[in-house]
């Protein structure tokens, strides 16, 4: 059955988007979690460029889908081009045939020819050991999950040198515009995201706001932080507590992947930083 399927690249037309949006729908058992309107935002209106990735049809019908979006990392004044791999669906019919590996495989090899510089990506327990073994990538870490209490800051100045997201203002303002969010800026200016529960708001991006506008701004205070990230130092912060792995729904893992050979990997994972707002998890 594998000579069966067609592979085309990933493109963002409107007739495409909504097939994406029926087979992550159906993969996912969701109605409407991926909506034409945020793949037209993620995929098409991304500020850092159209999503990067491919498809797999058997018998005329997408039955296989990987998306990896564009990002932009600074390390040492650098800036690099980065993919943040992202959403993979496979029709249920077709699971287990090796069609998300071959997908990916695809996606990193076109990555390349558009001269992309690294794959960085958060995977799930269950799905971290194919991206190693199968795919190439490194274990940076499990992200940090922590409840704080009270006002908190991050080391701004010491995570200035990292290789970290390259936010701007512009690209901010893209960022927190994504469909059927819930964001909002408290008094210090740090971005936050409601949660499931109603007292936990999620910082995304602590201390580094840049007069960015909010689209879906609901004004409210923070009570109960939720802090999801890797390698931020906080300089001084509330009452915390680390939340164990054993009670998240799922561990969540950072990993990273080279595309340009010249990187140096050890020294990119040994300073990386990453937030929620890097990701999309909220």
């Amino acid at each position: 059955m594998a000579a069966d399927y067609l592979f085309t690249p990933v493109t963002t037309e409107e007739n495409k988007l909504i097939e994406y949006v029926d087979l992550l729908n159906e993969v996912f058992n969701s109605k409407d979690h991926f909506s034409l309107e945020y793949l037209k935002w993620l995929y098409h209106e991304n500020y850092f460029g159209k999503a990067v990735g491919y498809d797999a049809y058997y018998e005329s019908k997408l039955i296989g889908h990987y998306v990896a979006v564009p990002v932009e990392y600074i390390f040492k004044g650098q800036v690099l081009k980065g993919l943040l791999s992202l959403n993979t669906a496979t029709n249920k019919n077709h699971q287990g045939k090796g069609l998300f590996t071959k997908l990916a495989t695809k996606t990193y090899d076109l990555a390349q020819e558009l001269g992309y510089d690294f794959v960085i990506g958060v995977a799930n327990q269950n799905s971290t050991h194919g991206f190693i073994k199968k795919l190439g990538f490194k274990l940076v870490g499990p992200l940090d999950a922590k409840l704080i209490l009270g006002d908190f800051k991050v080391d701004s100045a010491r995570s200035k040198d990292k290789f970290r997201a390259n936010w701007t203002k512009e690209s901010l303002n893209w960022r927190l515009c994504k469909p059927g969010s819930d964001y909002f800026l408290n008094k210090k200016s740090n971005i936050y995201s409601a949660t499931d529960i109603s007292f936990i708001s999620a910082s995304l991006l602590p201390n580094q706001v840049l007069n960015s506008t909010v689209c879906h701004d609901n004004r409210r205070k923070a009570m109960i932080k939720l802090y999801l990230g890797y390698g931020m130092e906080f300089t001084n912060r509330g009452v915390s507590l680390s939340i164990p792995r054993k009670l998240r729904p799922s561990p969540l893992n950072l990993i990273y992947k080279r595309l340009k050979s010249s990187l140096n990997d050890v020294e990119l994972i040994n300073n990386m930083v990453f937030n929620c707002i890097d990701f999309d998890a909220y």
